[in-house]
């Protein structure tokens, strides 16, 4: 490619490209060309970029790391191109192995952390491991409040999953969590529950840790896929939950758009709108009936049930 040349990319809404100055999938310092909902976005080489490889990524979930990524040389004139160097996609390496979760599969709306992640409960027990937490014990949300377990989306131990790990500042165990759970994000003076697979470096995430009122946060270093033993998602009456530390909803985006907000569509795939709906309200406002019959009758919800994939019956 040549200065003035302009590179366009047509893709689906489970898509995105970023520039990536380190030349590699690392995402910091990741430079956006297009998002979710711009296709197709261009992107037209400038004096800046002569004699450069301008690396282009995907990075949604772990999609760069798979493949979906390409080099561009650039050059001043025709005679400074080869054909071997015009352009470059990297070789696709083997992808990393999947593991089923639930029926979805873990590209599924799958609503889950490992079992190893870390919770805090309101009795002698302290801090425990999330599979070991049980329906109506009383679970830490932050800000030295607690919340019921009214009931548990997903409880499977002996499932082997992959998550989306996530490493912060933070004096805490890595996170990890299903790629469409939902975790809340500093924004501006509030704060917004978004899909894990959003996260990148730089985000700035809420600390649950401590017993003052004034919220500290930690600043993300990394994601990362891994794999895990165990799929639990408890449901608490205030629809969050800290887990190793940081503040985190019960629930998943119910969709695969790059948005915290409820995105509608019209009748072409470049037609859509951004609501002001948060995903966190239209789930817990989807899963306030179910609130309601554990509030009323304890005894019944503590019956809750599982389907062999450890889905709740409810």
């Amino acid at each position: 490619m040549r200065v003035g040349d302009t590179i366009e990319f047509t893709y689906g809404v489970i898509h995105n490209v970023y520039i990536h100055p380190t030349n590699d999938c690392t995402q910091i310092g990741s430079i956006k060309v297009g998002g979710a909902l711009d296709s197709p976005a261009s992107y037209t080489f400038t004096e800046d970029d002569l004699g450069k490889e301008i690396f282009f990524s995907c990075d949604r979930d772990i999609h760069c790391e798979n493949g979906q990524n390409m080099i561009v040389t650039v050059a001043s004139t025709d005679s400074d191109i080869t054909d071997e160097d015009e352009i470059q996609s990297t070789p696709a390496p083997t992808p990393p192995p999947t593991f089923p979760l639930g029926d979805g599969g873990s590209d599924g709306f799958a609503i889950c952390f490992a079992g190893d992640t870390l919770v805090d409960v309101m009795d002698e027990r302290g801090t425990i491991k999330v599979e070991n937490l049980k329906l109506g014990d009383m679970v830490h949300i932050g800000n030295n409040k607690y919340s019921k377990v009214y009931s548990f989306g997903h409880k499977e131990s002996s499932i082997k999953a992959e998550y989306i790990q996530i490493h912060t500042t933070a004096k805490t165990k890595p996170l990890k969590l299903s790629k469409n759970h939902m975790i809340f994000v500093v924004d501006g003076n509030n704060h917004k529950a978004v899909p894990s697979f959003m996260i990148k470096p730089g985000d700035e995430l809420i600390l649950t840790t401590g017993n003052t009122t004034n919220r500290e946060s930690a600043i993300v270093t990394k994601t990362t896929l891994t794999s895990g033993k165990g799929a639990f998602a408890p449901f608490t009456m205030s629809g969050t939950i800290a887990v190793n530390g940081i503040l985190a909803s019960n629930y998943v985006s119910l969709q695969q758009q790059e948005s915290d907000t409820l995105m509608i569509f019209g009748g072409t795939s470049t037609t859509n709108w951004k609501t002001s709906i948060s995903m966190q309200w239209l789930s817990h406002a989807f899963q306030a009936h179910h609130r309601l019959v554990c509030s009323l009758s304890t005894h019944f919800c503590k019956k809750e049930t599982y389907a062999q994939n450890g889905i709740s019956n409810w």
